[in-house]
């Protein structure tokens, strides 16, 4: 808008009823009218910004604009376990009567969610630890393990639990602790970003948290400031433990997630591409995607975990299937097989146990790199090709905090009630899902060319096999995104026999990580390979099934690239926005 363009649209009188429009839908919420008094303006009234009176309203509220108006989100109002919280819109023309202003949300009452001073306490204890080298904030085994917590560090409730993993385990895992880039970080921030009545839950198959089935649980978001000054976020489950607010973790006894991320693809092998104009897979693309996990390695009893069905907002009604795979490098997720909610062998009646497929990214949505409409492929429920698409694209946002479902099949149940699942856990997305226009118009980091030449091409010098971590990486990027952490990732496959003499075509998955040593910089280091176990390994119904076990699963070294037809590399940027949305730009050679 320019001086002049304000000028002749901005009345005195629009901006009165803009003004009291406002102020009258925030007051429909009698906690948030009573904070903000009766001469409240927001265009006017001076207030502090200490995170109290006034300032507290405006931490509780989420407020974004778009062409369809001004939506305000109380997250300070209540959800239940199977809701998503909903946020009310202002529009220019509700404006001509802004005495009938839309109702908020009501906040929880006092004491039901942690106060401004009670969430600033905890995330003083994480600042605490992130003062101490990592080295100093956990003991690790020969093997990077986490073993024991310093004194500093060990600041949740002694039966913590998130994703399987208990504290000790945890904090060696988790990103925030383990990356010397956050040596030194400060909280910037600290408010609650989503507050769950207690549900009572009483289904002996769902899962009930020890701490948010009776009485209610708050997710608080933690904004941070690196050394290098760089803003981060992260989110927390606290709820009162003796009296206290305190982070206990989610609970859940396996490692698994729903989450969105935006991808941008860029397409090198540009002959192949040229050839086959149609072909998807050779599109340069961006996508909104669903990331469905569930990993076998972390958790109680997960070799007894069959299969998982996900269902949800943007998911095809009967669900998404996934089981663990029989590829190398897939030991820490399920692979999707089916979108009709199947867990039975496709043409049978026999129970389902394992699969060859290795991708755990349900594709929502497709657009061009200008942002222009791309159809998504069509998935064939006779053949079960195209089984990780949505027979229909999302072309609305899926609120922040949606509800996602996931029941697991065992497999000491696959004779008797194969259809019927053992457990029932629900799981959110921590942000919003866009569709893909909404990826194609923002700005993205690029890999710097000497990489992509150096690394995904089949007749590039460091093409071979990779075993050493001194490698790096380097891009570019606009100001509004950092890169936290980068990857090239190489597959192939090959026909070999194993340990039981039967032949067949295995699939091996490897991949080298890096991340920048502070956040901001424009190179990464490798820092680890990641394992390349295959999840059929880690369960004795599946270890010795069918082709089981994949003999290649041996050696982590990156898997050369050349011209064979099954040969694949890509490298993926990894960032975030100011709203939380993850997005990883891809650069991959497709033969």
């Amino acid at each position: 808008a320019t001086p002049a363009t304000l000028a002749s649209s901005a009345t005195a009188q629009k901006v009165a009823d803009a003004n009291a429009l406002v102020v009258n839908t925030l007051k429909t919420d009698p906690q948030i009218a009573a904070t903000l008094g009766t001469t409240f303006s927001p265009l006017s009234t001076p207030f502090s910004a200490n995170g109290a009176g006034i300032d507290s309203v405006l931490d509780q509220l989420d407020i974004r604009t778009s062409a369809s108006g001004v939506s305000i989100l109380n997250r300070a109002a209540t959800v239940t376990d199977t809701s998503a919280p909903s946020a009310v819109t202002l529009t220019a023309a509700q404006t001509a009567s802004p005495a009938t202003a839309p109702t908020l949300p009501a906040s929880v009452a006092a004491g039901v969610a942690p106060t401004s001073t009670e969430l600033a306490a905890l995330g003083k204890k994480i600042e605490d630890c992130l003062t101490l080298p990592v080295a100093q904030r956990y003991t690790a085994d020969a093997s990077g393990n986490s073993t024991a917590v310093s004194t500093t560090c060990n600041f949740v409730v002694g039966d913590y639990r998130s994703n399987g993993r208990s504290w000790v385990q945890e904090i060696g895992e988790n990103s925030l602790f383990n990356n010397p880039a956050t040596v030194g970080a400060k909280v910037a921030a600290a408010s609650v970003a989503l507050n769950v009545a207690a549900p009572n839950l009483t289904d002996p198959k769902a899962f009930k948290h020890p701490y948010c089935n009776a009485a209610s649980c708050t997710v608080a978001r933690i904004n941070w400031k690196s050394a290098s000054n760089v803003s981060f976020s992260n989110a927390w489950v606290l709820a009162k433990a003796n009296g206290a607010w305190a982070f206990v973790g989610n609970q859940r006894p396996y490692d698994m997630f729903v989450s969105s991320r935006l991808v941008r693809y860029n397409e090198l092998n540009s002959v192949a591409a040229a050839a086959n104009p149609t072909v998807y897979s050779y599109r340069n693309r961006v996508e909104t995607q669903l990331r469905l996990l569930f990993s076998p390695s972390w958790g109680t009893n997960t070799s007894n975990i069959r299969a998982v069905r996900w269902t949800g907002p943007g998911l095809p009604s009967a669900g998404v299937v996934t089981y663990r795979s029989q590829s190398c490098g897939t030991d820490d997720r399920f692979g999707i097989s089916n979108q009709v909610g199947s867990t039975r062998v496709l043409g049978t009646t026999s129970a389902q146990y394992w699969t060859t497929a290795t991708g755990i990214d349900f594709k929502l949505s497709a657009a061009n790199h200008d942002g222009s409409t791309l159809a998504l492929p069509v998935p064939d429920n006779a053949t079960f090709a195209n089984q990780d698409v949505a027979p229909v694209a999302v072309t609305t946002t899926i609120p922040a905090w949606s509800v996602y479902t996931a029941e697991l099949f065992y497999y000491s149940s696959a004779v008797a009630t194969p259809d019927t699942p053992d457990e029932i856990i629900k799981t959110r997305i921590g942000m919003p899902v866009e569709s893909a226009a909404f990826a194609a118009a923002r700005s993205w980091p690029t890999l710097a060319t000497t990489f992509q030449d150096a690394y995904l091409k089949p007749t590039a010098a460091n093409a071979g096999a990779i075993s050493s971590l001194a490698t790096n990486m380097s891009w570019t990027a606009p100001a509004d995104v950092v890169v936290g952490s980068s990857y090239l990732f190489s597959q192939n496959s090959a026909t070999v026999t194993n340990s039981e003499g039967e032949s067949a075509s295995q699939r091996l998955r490897t991949r080298l990580d890096f991340r920048p040593v502070a956040f901001g910089d424009l190179t990464g280091a490798g820092w680890q390979f990641a394992t390349v176990g295959a999840g059929t390994a880690l369960s004795s119904f599946t270890s010795s099934n069918g082709t089981n076990p994949n003999p290649r699963c041996t050696s982590t070294n990156v898997v050369p690239l050349t011209t064979a037809a099954a040969d694949y590399r890509e490298v993926g940027l990894s960032f975030n926005d100011a709203d939380s949305r993850n997005f990883a730009a891809i650069w991959y050679w497709n033969n």
